[in-house]
């Protein structure tokens, strides 16, 4: 009781004074009942946390546009307004709102209270995150079952899942897998990586649709992604909304990307950037070298980030934990690539 009257008397002063308001979170009194009866928590002012979440939310706007942007742009690049507005647009469009969206998240960053930040969290809560994410997925499963059954012969729209599942029986068949795949009226040389059409492997053996697969990564990139997020920050809804910014979008694509997810494994390739995204959160370095790992070997193009993200790591990392990571992106470089290909 005398904690929860001490409590009323720092707000009632926080209502008259300025200066008591912004140093509430630095006074010993107030972290103390911060951290004693759950209810006590309400009762604390959260200015960091609140001005945090003011900075969020136009960096979700802009992310909000630019999705609709991508999910729209077959529509988009036929539209034509006036002298302002034509199908060149949309690539301006496109750049301004990723370059907006680059300097908003750096804003944020820059401006984070890292006090907000967790900096321990107990087993419970991260198994608590990689259920909640896991389960974020899982509840697309219907939706992604409802593609598949409208467009259950891909090869009659699109040559990419014919070369996908070329690439591997031949594989597995001991041939050379990169050489052209026959069509009807036309052969197509396969550009895609090894760990792009490898996993088809897991729904070879269970005997279901190879599209699958992608579906099936998703929900094991959720393990890692939603523990990440739930150590990210003490607030619930946070939580829950952070992980909800990575579901929605995945739904949004599933609803109206429906005919290209169904053309296509890009949604192995989502999954291993998600990967990623759960190692540079946590700074856990095995979860980053398994992601740039997973990434370079299945779409190439992320090796122009990799200077950058060298560099960096240089900056930041010791010159031995550099060496360990270099030493294993070339490993499975050699082994995974290299040598099947040369064989």
């Amino acid at each position: 009781m005398p904690r929860l009257l001490e409590a009323f008397s720092l707000l009632r002063q926080s209502a008259s004074s300025p200066d008591t308001a912004s140093s509430l979170h630095s006074m010993p009194e107030v972290t103390q009942v911060k951290k004693g009866i759950a209810s006590y928590y309400f009762f604390v002012p959260l200015q960091p946390e609140t001005s945090y979440m003011k900075r969020v939310i136009p960096l979700f706007l802009v992310f909000i546009f630019q999705l609709f942007l991508t999910l729209h742009s077959t529509e988009m690049m036929e539209l034509k307004v006036g002298r302002y507005f034509s199908p060149f647009t949309l690539p301006y469009l496109l750049l301004f709102s990723t370059i907006l969206l680059t300097v908003l998240y750096f804003r944020v960053k820059l401006k984070t209270d890292t006090n907000i930040l967790k900096s321990s969290t107990l087993k419970g809560e991260k198994l608590f995150g990689s259920f909640v994410g896991v389960l974020g997925i899982g509840l697309l499963f219907f939706v992604f079952y409802g593609i598949l059954a409208a467009y259950p012969d891909s090869g009659q729209y699109s040559d990419v899942m014919p070369q996908i599942e070329t690439l591997y029986h031949r594989f597995v068949n001991g041939e050379q897998p990169y050489q052209d795949v026959p069509f009807k009226f036309y052969s197509a040389y396969p550009v895609y990586m090894p760990l792009h059409w490898l996993p088809i492997g897991i729904t070879d053996w269970m005997g279901i649709d190879a599209r699958w697969v992608g579906y099936i990564f998703l929900l094991f990139s959720m393990l890692f992604l939603g523990r990440s997020l739930i150590k990210s920050t003490d607030n619930l809804p946070n939580q829950v909304m952070a992980i909800a910014i990575v579901v929605l979008p995945i739904l949004a694509f599933f609803i109206f990307a429906a005919k290209d997810i169904s053309l296509s494994l890009e949604t192995v390739i989502a999954a291993y950037y998600l990967i990623l995204v759960a190692g540079l959160i946590e700074r856990n370095l095995t979860l980053i070298t398994l992601g740039i790992i997973l990434i370079i070997l299945s779409r190439y193009t992320f090796i122009f980030w990799l200077p950058t993200l060298g560099y960096l790591f240089l900056r930041k990392l010791p010159f031995g934990k550099n060496m360990v990571m270099l030493g294993a992106v070339v490993l499975s470089i050699v082994f995974i690539y290299i040598i099947p290909d040369r064989k």
